[in-house]
């Protein structure tokens, strides 16, 4: 499968590495908005550098994966399924509910396979815990808790286009939390702060404690 990264930072690096492992896939080509960015990453994996349109116009692409900032991944989901190629894209798919919603009844639509990156589902240890609570092998939950951290904070460039801890880092936690309990909350708190005044400057925060009280 010959594969299209778009997005040649540091997740995009991340899922060229990916593909390499994988015998079956090859990185075909690489899109970025940063030409330098998409050439250095093309010419550690041999791979090609297009532009989006010439991407979407090249009959030897087989799928695309989305690796780019938020902003841009509905309008290039959407483009995917215009012309019917499968695509991976990096989650959030946008900060607007109702430009996700629009942006997944036209995926549904066009029948293309769209996967977005909660690859935390596929986690062993995850799977694990999902399938014990399916097989009721661990009885009622009552209460189910969930810490996470990033090993050091990201760049100041991507927390300005992250769309916040809450849509960029914990949707991870929120999707676990409705997966693993087959439910979806009521009634949401949150408490958080910044302790770095350089993501306070951003308009963000770095710790973070939210209670979800599911409905069922």
């Amino acid at each position: 499968m010959k594969i299209c990264l778009i997005g040649a930072g540091r997740i995009g690096t991340v899922h060229a590495i990916a593909i390499a492992s994988e015998e079956s896939a090859v990185l075909h080509s690489v899109v970025d908005f940063h030409p330098e960015a998409a050439e250095q990453l093309a010419k550690k994996h041999n791979a090609a550098t297009l532009t989006l349109d010439q991407a979407f116009n090249n009959n030897e692409i087989d799928a695309f994966i989305i690796a780019s900032s938020t902003s841009t991944h509905a309008d290039l989901i959407e483009q995917c399924a215009r012309i019917g190629k499968p695509v991976f894209c990096e989650k959030p798919i946008d900060l607007s509910l109702d430009r996700a919603l629009s942006c997944a009844k036209a995926v549904e639509e066009s029948g293309i396979v769209c996967m977005l990156g909660f690859n935390r589902r596929f986690d062993p240890h995850m799977a694990s815990l999902k399938s014990k609570v399916d097989e009721n092998l661990i009885g009622s939950i009552q209460s189910l808790t969930i810490t996470s951290h990033d090993p050091e904070p990201p760049s100041m460039e991507y927390i300005a286009s992250s769309g916040g801890l809450f849509h960029d880092m914990m949707i991870h936690d929120f999707d676990m939390a409705c997966w693993i309990l087959n439910d979806t909350p009521s009634c949401i708190y949150v408490a958080a702060k910044a302790a770095n005044d350089d993501i306070a400057n951003q308009g963000d925060v770095d710790t973070a404690s939210v209670i979800l009280n599911m409905k069922g």
